[in-house]
Parts: structure tokens; C-alpha cells; sequence
């Protein structure tokens, strides 16, 4: 009797196993498929942000082609009401996201070299000065001909002893993303400089497009000085006069205009539920008929900061 209870029970063990063993390949096949699912979803919502953002370049572009360029932007009636695009990457609000325009004589340019604009960029990223001063003192023996180093620099010796084949230049950089073999790059200093730099030659500065976070980079770091800047851009007071009462010393530094240049940079970002897509390109705009711009450089920029949805937008 005892051995038939015993087996009775060895049978009801091996079918509580047989049972476990069922249920969990079962959890992990619906585990599998669920997430097989979400991620056919996740790459259905890229495609249809994608998409969309790439509607909104386009949407955009037109806009832009058939609006005269004047001061900060462009401005026109549709429906009885005036709208307004600034070109200095406030977020403008669109159907299915949003676009920034930035007019590139209101950002940091490529070139020429600036060392203490420069610097003044990376500590206000919040970069180490020490990781600072070795790029910049590279970057400088990366345009410069000699084949004398700079206190922190690097000549054609140092990137051997990198184990890379390249050295410097000895000539202006051909791109920003040249800048990714000097020595001394960082993820923080790249963060910086693919924000705020843009690919243009010389200190053409529009005041009326000027990104309010190089303010303190190009213009002063007279916190004052910049709060009455900002007040009379607030106010449509800002002109020439009051500029360079303002700020005289950039009276024979810099070329001043107060109207946008023809190249700007157009950003758009798209969501799809969750998913943001975001799309960058770099335009020249000419004032011909059937073409009516150029576009210089594109590229997919990935997903976009939570600023840039609609939802979080503030004017």
C-alpha cells in the first residue's frame, strides 16, 4: 500500500514538474512574441516619425523659398492672422511637431580659429579647463604649419604614438566632424561643438538671429550688458545705434548686419507616439526662380529632447 502512495506521489511530483516546466516556456514564448510586437511597433511609430519629419524639412523649405528674408526672420498673412519664424531656434510649432531655424550669423562659426571664444564655449558646457586647454592647444598645432608643439599640443609625433596614421592638417579644418580626430577630443568638448558651431567663414554676426546661449560667448560676459540686449530684442528695439552703444569694442571686430544671411540651418522634429525622430539640414537660399535653394549638408540627428514637443514648447 505504502509503495503504491509512493508512486502516487513521485507521479504527482514528476507532473507539477512536467507542469512548471509547461507554464514557464510558455511565459517565455509570450514573452518573446510581446516583445517581438513592441518591437515591430517601435519601428512602425520610427517610420511614421520619420516620415513626418522629413514632411516637415519640406513643408519648411517651401516657406522659406517663397517669403522674403528681412531682420530676424519672416513674417506673413495667412487666414487674417500674421504669422512670425524666427531664425534664431525658438521651437515654431507645426502639425505633427515642430522646426527650429537657425540663421548661421547667430551661431559660433567654424572658422577662423578663436581660442578664447572658444574656451569661454567649454566652460560654459561645464568642461574640465584642463581637458579645454589640451584640445585647443591641439587644434592649434592641427592648423598651424610648424612642427613646433604647443605647451599642451600635438604634432605628428604624439598621434603616432596614438597609434593612428594621421597627424595635423597644418590647415584650416575641412568640417566639424574633422575635429573628431584632433587630440584631445572629448565627448563633452564634441557636445559643445556640435551644437554651437556651424560650418560658415568669418565673425558675420546678426544680433536679431544671435542664439541666446552664445551671448556670453560672442558678445560679453557683462551679465548686465546682456540683460539690456535681450530687453530691447523683446521690445523690436534693437537696431545698429543701440548695438554698438552697447558693445563699441565689436565695432571694427565684427560684421555686423541686421538681416539674416541666406544660409540657415532647419531643424524638425516629429513624434510618433512615443518615438521622436528629428531631421537636420543646412541650406543656402538664392533668389532664383527655379532654384530657389541649395541644400549643403543633411542628416538624421535621431531622437529629440522633450523640449521640442509641442507639449513642452514655451514662446
Amino acid at each position: 500500500m505504502s509503495s503504491i502512495k509512493q508512486q502516487h506521489g513521485a507521479a504527482l511530483v514528476t507532473t507539477l514538474l512536467i507542469s512548471l516546466m509547461i507554464i514557464t516556456i510558455s511565459m517565455l514564448v509570450t514573452s518573446l512574441v510581446r516583445g517581438k510586437i513592441r518591437t515591430a511597433r517601435e519601428i512602425k511609430a520610427g517610420m511614421a516619425a520619420s516620415i513626418k519629419a522629413e514632411n516637415l524639412l519640406q513643408e519648411t523649405l517651401f516657406i522659406l523659398s517663397i517669403h522674403p528674408f528681412e531682420g530676424a526672420g519672416i513674417e506673413w498673412r495667412e487666414n487674417n492672422n500674421t504669422l512670425t519664424w524666427s531664425f534664431d531656434d525658438r521651437p515654431i510649432p507645426l502639425r505633427d511637431g515642430s522646426v527650429r531655424i537657425q540663421d548661421t550669423n547667430g551661431i559660433f562659426p567654424l572658422w577662423p580659429f578663436d581660442s578664447i571664444r572658444l574656451e569661454k564655449l567649454f566652460r560654459q558646457y561645464g568642461i574640465d579647463e584642463s581637458d579645454s586647454r589640451i584640445f585647443l592647444d591641439s587644434l592649434d598645432d592641427w592648423l598651424d604649419e610648424d612642427d613646433l608643439k604647443h605647451l599642451n599640443g600635438a604634432e605628428q609625433k604624439a598621434y603616432r604614438a596614438m597609434g593612428v596614421d594621421y597627424g595635423p592638417r597644418n590647415d584650416y579644418w575641412q568640417s566639424r566632424e574633422e575635429l573628431l580626430l584632433v587630440r584631445g577630443m572629448t565627448p563633452k568638448i564634441w557636445q559643445a561643438i556640435e551644437k554651437e558651431v556651424t560650418f560658415s567663414l568669418g565673425y558675420h554676426i546678426n544680433p536679431l538671429t544671435l542664439r541666446e546661449s552664445l551671448l556670453p560667448v560672442m558678445l560679453s560676459s557683462n551679465g548686465k550688458k546682456i540683460e539690456q540686449f535681450l530687453t530691447f530684442k523683446k521690445r523690436g528695439e534693437l537696431n545698429q545705434k543701440v548695438f554698438f552703444l552697447l558693445f563699441p569694442e565689436y565695432r571694427d571686430s565684427m560684421t555686423v548686419a541686421f538681416s539674416p544671411s541666406r544660409r540657415l540651418v532647419i531643424r524638425a522634429a516629429a513624434w510618433e507616439g512615443d518615438v521622436v525622430c528629428a531631421k537636420s539640414m543646412t541650406v543656402l537660399f538664392r533668389e532664383k526662380r527655379f532654384t530657389p535653394f541649395r541644400i549643403e549638408d543633411r542628416r538624421d540627428v535621431g531622437g529629440a529632447s522633450d523640449e521640442t514637443k509641442i507639449t513642452g514648447i514655451e514662446e
